[in-house]
């Protein structure tokens, strides 16, 4: 039997079902907000190397992402991973990233990255990419493949990007100039119908940009954490706006 649903004048064409909207969890204490919003894998699928030298390692070791530790990572939650993959640049790997993956920077200059909707993310399956080395080693001073943004993070989801020193060439006496921003959270609601959601944003240095250290739009469920942002040229080191909601930002500067 072949069934044609017409339209009737009287309740007009048919619509596909929106997605209900987030709920969001309120709580006065951030720790409590956190642990009930992110649930962060304890363990990684697989793990790709990012590694502009000839000798990239064959095993990575890495703790996971204690959210509310005010301290250094807990050892007994290092584990030692077989690499998966090696690529040269930061966007082969968020190309080729999959939900649960561990991106492992090794210190050296990097243009940056995008990343765009990826089904297998999720609860317990963030994309993860970490700066390796010591604080400031993994540098990216080049932009993304769309140069306004050194990281592009459009309409995606379940990302964390953690201890960057994302570089700017903006200083006094220099006319603005270079990426919009070093950090850019966008879901770009007017093209993609989509907020980007459930993103980690930590242990990160943004500076000398032409307008921001971090900018977002259209976007909900962000963390923002132990991150200093600073010497904009023209704006704000850090501007969350426009449609952004169910944020904690603590332990910036």
């Amino acid at each position: 039997l072949f069934f044609t649903l017409l339209a009737s004048p009287l309740c007009g064409p048919l619509k596909a079902q929106a997605p209900p909207s987030p709920v969001f969890y309120k709580a006065q204490n951030s720790d409590e907000w956190v642990s009930h919003t992110f649930h962060v894998q304890k363990k990684y699928s697989r793990v790709l190397v990012v590694d502009a030298s000839p000798q990239a390692p064959r095993r990575i070791r890495a703790a996971s992402l204690s959210l509310n530790s005010r301290g250094k990572e807990d050892a007994g939650q290092v584990r030692s991973y077989q690499v998966h993959a090696v690529y040269k640049t930061l966007q082969e790997s968020a190309d080729a990233s999959q939900g649960g993956d561990l991106i492992a920077v090794m210190p050296g200059h990097y243009a940056g990255f995008v990343v765009e909707d990826k089904p297998s993310a999720g609860e317990g399956r963030y994309i993860h990419f970490k700066a390796l080395g010591e604080p400031g080693d993994v540098i990216i001073d080049q932009p993304s493949r769309i140069p306004d943004w050194m990281i592009l993070l459009r309409a995606t989801h379940h990302v964390i990007v953690q201890g960057f020193n994302i570089a700017g060439n903006n200083g006094p006496g220099i006319e603005p100039r270079g990426p919009r921003a070093g950090i850019m959270l966008d879901g770009e609601f007017r093209n993609t119908n989509q907020q980007t959601h459930h993103i980690i944003v930590i242990g990160n240095f943004s500076h000398n940009h032409r307008k921001w250290g971090l900018h977002s739009r259209d976007t909900h469920t962000v963390l923002m954490q132990n991150n200093l942002f600073a010497f904009s040229a023209v704006e704000h080191s850090a501007y969350v706006s426009d449609g952004s909601d169910n944020y904690v930002i603590r332990r910036n500067i």
